[in-house]
């Protein structure tokens, strides 16, 4: 037929312009699409016997259904994975001869899903404050007696000396490293100071 309309294609309301409707809606968005309707319609206004005869071929053909150039219906979604192929001819396809044309323009479309999960990622600057790695607790060495500033330096002074010790390597311990590590306990036989006895663990 000359009307434009689809082969084998399912149309709503059986509409004879889709085809040519698709080409116009295309032709200005596609420079090959738009020399083409430039074409036919010049050889329209000057009367060269030349007017728009499109036909439209999807594959892989499928007996009635729908052509992915028409837009898409709630309930039936348009087929994925489909050549469309819209063909402007002067006579009838006769896909049982050899056939010979020029390729006008060829573009790839991907349909978007009616639905779509999404997220929203961003950057931003992370606090420069950290909460502390350790905590040191300490007791006054003497029970009952008040923390003093001489007292409290020497009780630093010994855990960044204790610190350092934990920082060494097997190999700077050289053979003491055989036996560590080791807890360090205080003992006080006097009981001056809080201690741990150990003798309770040998009987």
């Amino acid at each position: 037929p000359r009307d434009g309309r689809p082969q084998g294609m399912h149309l709503p309301g059986d509409d004879a312009l889709a085809a040519s409707t698709w080409l116009t809606r295309s032709s200005r968005v596609r420079e090959g699409a738009a020399r083409l309707l430039d074409a036919l319609r010049g050889a329209e206004v000057l009367d060269t016997g030349e007017r728009q005869n499109l036909h439209v071929v999807q594959l892989p053909f499928v007996a009635g259904e729908r052509w992915v150039g028409l837009p898409a219906e709630p309930d039936r979604p348009l087929p994925a994975g489909k050549l469309s192929l819209v063909c402007q001819t002067p006579s009838p396809i006769d896909t049982g001869k050899p056939l010979a044309g020029l390729l006008v323009d060829e573009w790839v479309e991907t349909v978007p899903s009616a639905e779509e999960t999404t997220a929203i990622a961003f950057q931003f600057d992370p606090p420069d404050a950290a909460p502390p790695q350790s905590l040191l607790i300490a007791v006054p060495p003497a029970p009952g007696t008040d923390w003093t500033e001489e007292t409290l330096c020497k009780v630093l002074d010994e855990t960044f000396m204790l610190a350092k010790l934990r920082a060494l390597d097997s190999t700077s311990l050289g053979e003491v490293g055989n036996y560590l590590p080791a807890l360090l306990l205080a003992f006080n036989a006097r009981d001056d100071a809080v201690s741990t006895d150990l003798a309770a663990l040998t009987r």
